[in-house]
């Protein structure tokens, strides 16, 4: 976003993507998970019979394509880390801790209104405004040449 005018509007979008990003990251570490599970799972027949020279060959081809994919999962878990790293190092770089706890609470460790107020020792009411001046910080942070 450095670099073009943005809204505090655009601002939000920026940090609440955070929230689907470590959805999709999870999505895809349990993608993984799952395949491996697949490709390495044996079945074996009723009377347990020696498994044939061509199924050990599936096996292996099965591996294969097991650890390419899970190094593609890999590179696009690590990309979306690296989106969620620039969010938080935006947040981590507004310097009133108040405002700071607020949008880690909210936009890091996505609590909802109510508990972001709880855990920031404030009110309700007075939580939304805090956060319009936490939104404000991080615009300054992501605008800086307006």
């Amino acid at each position: 976003m450095r670099g073009q005018h943005i809204t505090i509007d655009d601002v939000k979008a920026w940090l609440k993507r955070g929230q689907y990003l470590m959805r999709e990251i999870e999505a895809l570490k349990e993608s993984k998970r799952e395949a491996m599970l697949r490709a390495t799972s044996i079945t074996v027949g009723e009377h347990k019979e020696r498994v044939s020279r061509s199924a050990d060959k599936r096996s292996d081809d099965a591996l294969i394509a097991i650890a390419d994919y899970s190094l593609d999962v890999d590179r696009r878990v690590a990309k979306l880390q690296g989106v969620l790293t620039e969010i938080s190092s935006a947040i981590y770089s507004v310097e009133d801790g108040l405002l700071r706890l607020l949008l880690i609470n909210r936009y890091i460790l996505f609590h909802n209104w109510e508990q972001v107020s709880i855990n920031i020792g404030q009110e309700y009411r007075w939580t939304h405004r805090l956060h319009r001046r936490a939104l404000g910080e991080i615009y300054e942070i992501l605008n800086f040449d307006h």
